[in-house]
């Protein structure tokens, strides 16, 4: 790795060492402490091996940034987050009550609190840390080891505080103490960021190169502009580059031009890092869909290369793990290279997100079928049969055994969300073991599942077949698309040519006539001479002597031969005019006839060929969408219907050999979930056990194409894997991730893909930006890396090929402009807002007009923090006669304000009329929180809560030093903004300003 950025992880190493100490699993957790007595009797059963986890000094997080702002002299950020425990020193005893040897945890922000008490000038590097972090230990784990040599009790914990206080001499420290007793092996606590911790340590460590992480680190220079490229995204979007694969969507379902342009990006090319600036609305997960669609489909093809499935395996030989012999298996390299990781942003996101890749309705709905006579993708899923009641026997803690209206819940097992250590265990073990439902019903594993079934040779044959008559359909289709648009575009230019055929035959044939005429006048006249010669009078002798003697002529004869020599000239001239013109008016109307002869065939070809398509069924920026920006955003060139509805049928024919390819290969499938089950048993440092675990994901990718998990699981799910381990990584919502925590994953994959909007929220920092600013400056690093703004979405923008910039210089991923979830006003405001006015309105004119804003203009005195409780009874006066509360949203800016709130209306929960007292709760649980930590897809109606008084208006311009904040409230409102707070106050507020302009009613209280 260059030394450069080896700096950089380990300034973010630093960083997220001094983040660690936050108090773990508050739910297992139990204070020792309480009023003035303690109690121990928790430690008197500790299970033989097992150990108890003591945490000292515990304290509100709210404390570090309080000692922060204030060694740097700012102001204190309003509390947006939910607030954390963190504690000062943690060790663990033993079933006897002893201290371990080792176990003492001392967490490094503590060093760093002490150079912010104690020193005028801090220097917060990596080395520094790690040498006072050391010196501290050193001192405090004799004094430990004495104070637990008798065991635990009351006057061993007092000891321990006091100890702590002498060494750390906080003023706020409380004689709390928290434990975890009897702890297993399997079932430790660990720090939130202990993976992103133990990645970041491994990478400095480890010797491996990764193409993808250095990419990531250095950014690209090479940036190609590509919103407005014409030419270029010509040639992105051309017919022969628009995946075989889409998800099956409902026909009429297109992508609009920028999705389609970031999937085939995507899946064409082979880039280490691809960034995708998604605002919301715009379609993310479309785009995820059709990415994992198309490298599914890419897979299949593979696969059908195999006459005999059992050929994509080569025999490794056996290995034992831990007792249990194991066949070891290579897969074919051509099936390599396809699976797909996405990483959320929580455990419940990636939940969510297998949840809705199996859904029902994802696939199954209405308008699926193309024509009469061709199957619908409902009846495809249902003969294709993907074990769909698996999606809730593997994920769900005690499932059911109902399976009425199954494929209306899930239509198939194409996803698994991994990454907790519990779900995961219980996944492999109903994966390998089965398990027994609610009822007492006993269901097989799921390999047995797949093994019963069993592999019938002809299913096989009949499958690859009816694989490659969709793709000969596809082929067909796509020629035909092409073949029309050829032939239409020939239409004009060769109308234009008749137009020119026809022209230059009426020119000769008028050159003809007055040639013709000319020749009549020619003729007519020397007729007229020759009879004037005949009728002059014969000359006297006398005359004809004269002339004889003198020489002279008759002067008028010689003058009318003279005329007949120039007309017999003139006659020459003409006839030999006529009969060139003659030929060429032949030759003329020749061409005319076969211009218009292949007009009217092209006419022809293209009104039978039209017939097989919808009128403007599809476009091509060449003619129909280079002028018209809008039109053009928000459709994708040469796309048809058929041709839609064949590509999601070859997706879902791909998983159809997908599922025969994993029957056929049962105990090859068996072998690699052995494994994982066993990972952690894995010795890693063995070549052959790494190679195993390595192959075995991969084999399970054929089973299961998508795991989802969250990025801060990522470690511990692939922990001992390097480069190349994960094929497709997937990042959801990078804007709220930051840098660092992408490492691990960047590190691991062969490609990227970002997804998140950074003109929405930045990460919520424990730490100010001048802290950041701090380290940053001290590691020469700038303010990408490392700052209060800094994300992984904004750094993966600076890595990605293709993108866009912003009007202040900002560089941003590939653009998704066409938004479909908001009405006006709100769509306008939000994009004025952040988006620089680029945003396209999807959604029909004629409805996009219905949204509201409406304020509500409520003051009062601030009781708690930001709180005023007339803006609660406001909101409650509003909602207490509602009949659809499930689709309204609550949000502020400030955590006290959302808890305040949501306390108010619990307590007046019977005043909602419509509404049980147990559904509203379930209501004020889910739909009222801060702007940073409830995000949703949007709700019909959303109610935003200004909060603050007088006094307290420096929070509220807090909430609105950055547009960020109130686009990212406003884009979660569908149809109806309500703001609640002071309208005079907050109109003339930078950004609230804007939304006081689009208000169309003011409220009073």
């Amino acid at each position: 790795m260059k030394a450069e950025n080896k700096k950089i992880i380990q300034s973010w190493l630093l960083v997220e060492r001094l983040k660690a100490g936050e108090l773990p699993e508050l739910d297992r957790q139990r204070q020792l402490f309480k009023e003035g007595t303690v109690d121990v009797t928790g430690f008197t059963n500790i299970a033989s091996g097992n150990s108890s986890y003591l945490y000292f000094g515990v304290y509100p997080s709210e404390q570090i940034k309080d000692v922060v702002a204030k060694y740097f002299k700012e102001s204190a950020i309003p509390v947006m987050a939910e607030e954390v425990l963190y504690y000062t020193l943690a060790c663990q005893l033993d079933d006897k009550g002893n201290y371990i040897s080792n176990s003492l945890v001392i967490p490094d922000n503590q060093f760093m609190l002490q150079e912010l008490l104690t020193k005028e000038k801090i220097n917060l590097t990596f080395e520094n840390i790690v040498a006072a972090s050391q010196r501290a230990k050193e001192m405090i784990e004799p004094e430990l080891v004495a104070i637990f040599k008798s065991g635990i009790s009351k006057e061993a914990l007092t000891k321990t505080n006091k100890m702590i206080k002498k060494h750390f001499n906080y003023q706020w420290l409380k004689d709390k103490v928290y434990s975890i007793p009897n702890v297993s092996i399997k079932n430790q606590p660990i720090e939130t960021n202990q993976g992103l911790i133990n990645d970041l340590s491994d990478i400095l460590a480890s010797q491996e190169n990764s193409f993808v992480l250095e990419n990531y680190l250095t950014g690209k220079a090479d940036f190609t502009e590509i919103s407005h490229n014409l030419e270029l995204l010509n040639s992105i979007l051309k017919l022969n580059n628009i995946p075989d694969g889409r998800w099956p969507s409902t026909i009429n379902h297109k992508l609009n031009m920028m999705q389609q342009v970031a999937v085939n990006l995507v899946l064409n090319e082979n880039k280490a890092i691809h960034a995708i600036n998604t605002p919301p609305g715009t379609g993310k997960m479309t785009v995820l869909k059709d990415i994992i669609a198309g490298l599914v489909v890419q897979r299949a093809e593979k696969m059908v290369t195999f006459k005999e499935p059992e050929d994509a395996f080569e025999h490794l030989g056996m290995i034992d793990i831990k007792g249990e012999t194991l066949h070891r298996y290579e897969l074919s390299s051509l099936l390599k290279g396809y699976g797909v990781v996405v990483a959320t942003e929580d455990e419940e996101a990636a939940l969510g997100l297998t949840k809705k890749l199996g859904k029902g309705q994802e696939i199954i709905h209405g308008i699926d079928r193309f024509a009469p006579g061709e199957q619908s993708y409902g009846e495809l899923v249902r003969e294709m049969n993907l074990f769909p009641e698996y999606v809730r026997y593997l994920v769900e803690k005690a499932p059911n055994s109902s399976r009425q209206h199954l494929l209306n819940d899930y239509w198939g097992l194409f996803s698994l969300p991994l990454g907790k250590a519990e779900l995961t265990n219980q996944v492999f073990e109903r994966m390998l073991g089965g398990l027994t439902l609610e009822d007492g019903t006993d269901v097989h594993s799921l390999y047995q599942q797949l093994k019963n079934e069993g592999f019938i040779q002809r299913n096989w044959e009949q499958a690859c077949g009816d694989f490659a008559a969709t793709k000969a359909e596809i082929v067909a289709e796509e020629a035909k698309i092409k073949r029309h648009w050829e032939v239409t575009e020939q239409i004009g230019p060769l109308a234009a040519k008749v137009k020119v055929a026809e022209e230059n035959t009426r020119e000769a044939i008028s050159l003809m006539a007055e040639n013709t005429r000319g020749l009549e006048k020619n003729l007519n006249r020397l007729k007229d001479v020759q009879e004037k010669i005949r009728l002059l009078p014969k000359p006297t002798w006398f005359k004809q002597l004269i002339w004889k003697i003198t020489g002279k002529k008759n002067e008028l004869l010689a003058h009318y031969h003279s005329e007949i020599s120039e007309l017999t000239k003139q006659k020459a001239m003409f006839e030999l005019v006529r009969v060139n013109l003659i030929k060429k008016i032949e030759e003329l109307e020749y061409n005319q006839k076969m211009a218009k002869s292949e007009f009217a065939s092209a006419r022809h070809f293209s009104r039978s060929l039209g017939l097989h398509f919808e009128k403007n069924e599809y476009q091509t920026i060449k003619s129909d969408l280079q002028r018209d920006e809008t039109e053009r955003q928000k459709t994708v060139p040469w796309l048809t219907k058929k041709l839609n509805y064949l590509r999601g049928k070859y997706f879902i024919q791909g998983l159809v050999i997908h599922k025969l390819f994993n029957q056929s290969n049962s105990t090859k499938i068996y072998s690699a979930l052995t494994a994982l089950k066993k990972r952690q048993q894995l010795n890693l440092d063995n070549p052959k056990e790494q190679a195993l675990l390595l192959e075995s994901w991969k084999i399970f990718h054929l089973l299961i194409p998508v795991v989802s998990t969250n990025l801060a699981s990522l470690g511990e799910l692939y922990a001992g894997l390097g480069p190349g381990s994960i094929d497709y990584l997937l990042i959801e919502q990078g804007n709220n991730q930051s840098p660092q925590a992408g490492v691990g994953g960047m590190w691991r994959a062969k490609q990227v893909v970002v997804l998140g909007d950074e003109s929405q929220e930045f990460p919520v920092k424990l730490f100010s930006d001048t802290l950041f600013k701090n380290v940053a400056a001290t590691n020469k690093l700038t303010s990408s890396y490392l700052s209060a703004t800094s994300s992984l979405q904004h750094l993966a923008s600076l890595a990605s090929a293709y993108g866009t910039t912003k009007t202040t210089g900002q560089r941003l991923g590939i653009p998704l402009w066409v938004q479909r979830r908001c009405l006006n006003p709100m769509f306008e405001i939000t994009n004025q807002l952040s988006y620089e006015g680029k945003l396209i309105q999807g959604v029909p004119a004629i409805i996009a007009k219905q949204g509201q804003v409406s304020w509500i203009d409520s003051q009062g005195v601030a009781i708690k923090k930001q709180y005023v409780l007339e803006q609660s009874e406001a909101l409650l006066n509003a909602l207490t006669h509602t009949k659809r509360l499930q689709d309204i949203l609550v949000l502020t800016p400030f955590k006290t304000v959302a808890e305040e709130t949501r306390n108010y209306l619990r307590q007046h929960a019977q005043a909602f009329s419509h509404y049980s007292i147990k559904e509203v709760e379930s209501w004020l649980q889910e739909s009222i929180g801060t702007v940073a930590n409830l995000q949703t897809k949007g709700r019909s109606s959303l109610y935003f809560i200004c909060g603050t008084d007088e006094k307290t208006d420096e929070d509220a311009n807090w909430s609105c030093q950055d547009p960020n904040l109130l686009s990212m409230a406003i884009s979660q409102a569908k149809k109806e903004l309500v703001m609640i707070g002071d309208y005079q106050r907050f109109k003339e507020k930078a950004y609230y300003q804007v939304i006081a302009n689009q208000t169309q009613k003011i409220i009073s209280k």
